[in-house]
C-alpha cells in the first residue's frame, strides 16, 4: 500500500506523462503541474495540473478514512467552489468502490508505477477559476522572490519532461 506521499508524486507524473497509452483527449498530458502547494483560497490541492486548454485536478487518499472526510468539505459539496475542470481520486486499490465515486468525479488506482482509470472524470463547466489563477499567481510569485524569471526567460532553458509508464485501459 503506497503512502500518501508516494500516491502524490504517481499523480503528479500521471499529469506531466508523455507517452500515454489508450489516452483520452480529455486528460492528455499537462504541460506543467504542482503538488501540494498550499493557496490563499481554502482548497489546497494533491496535484493539479495545466494545458492551454484544461486543468486537471488529482486528490490523493491514501485510506478510506481519508477519502471519507474529504466528501465533507464545502468545495467538493459546492462543486462549483472547486478546483479541476477534469477530477480524479487517486486511490491504492481497494480503498474505494467505484461506485463510491459521484458528483462527476474520476477515479484512478495507483498499481505499481502505473495508474489505471477506472472511472472517466466528466468535464466540470463551472469550476474555480480564480483559485487556479490565484494558485499560479502564487507560484509564480515565488519564482520571482528566487530571481528564477530570468531562468524562465531565458530561450535556451528547456524543460525537464518525465517518462512515466501508464496503463490506462480501463479494467
Amino acid at each position: 500500500m503506497k503512502s500518501h506521499k508516494e500516491l502524490v508524486e504517481i499523480g503528479y507524473r500521471w499529469l506531466l506523462r508523455t507517452k500515454p497509452r489508450n489516452m483520452r483527449t480529455e486528460y492528455s498530458a499537462c504541460r506543467v503541474a504542482f503538488k501540494e502547494v498550499s493557496n490563499l483560497m481554502k482548497e489546497e490541492p494533491d496535484v493539479i495540473g495545466f494545458r492551454s486548454e484544461a486543468s486537471i485536478l488529482v486528490e490523493c487518499k491514501a485510506t478510506r478514512q481519508d477519502f471519507l472526510s474529504d466528501k465533507t468539505k464545502e468545495f467538493r459539496k459546492c462543486p462549483e467552489q472547486g478546483m479541476g475542470q477534469y477530477r480524479f481520486y487517486l486511490v491504492n486499490k481497494d480503498v474505494v468502490e467505484t461506485s463510491e465515486i459521484t458528483n462527476g468525479w474520476g477515479l484512478l488506482v495507483a498499481q505499481k508505477n502505473n495508474v489505471r482509470i477506472l472511472k472517466d472524470s466528466k468535464e466540470f463547466e463551472s469550476f474555480n477559476y480564480m483559485a487556479e489563477r490565484e494558485l499560479l499567481t502564487k507560484l509564480l510569485n515565488r519564482i520571482a522572490y528566487f530571481n528564477l524569471l530570468d531562468l524562465i526567460n531565458d530561450a535556451r532553458y528547456r524543460a525537464i519532461i518525465y517518462e512515466f509508464d501508464c496503463d490506462e485501459t480501463k479494467e
